[in-house]
C-alpha cells in the first residue's frame, strides 16, 4: 500500500516538473519575443 503511494508521489512529482519545465520554456520565448522586438 505505501508502496503504491510512493508511485503515486512520484507520478506528481514527475508531472510537476514537466510543468515546470515547460513553463519555463514558454518564458524563455517570451522573454526571446519581447527582446527581439526591442532590436
Amino acid at each position: 500500500m505505501a508502496f503504491k503511494q510512493l508511485g503515486n508521489a512520484c507520478v506528481k512529482f514527475v508531472n510537476f516538473l514537466h510543468f515546470l519545465v515547460k513553463k519555463s520554456s514558454y518564458f524563455k520565448r517570451f522573454l526571446y519575443f519581447c527582446i527581439s522586438n526591442k532590436i
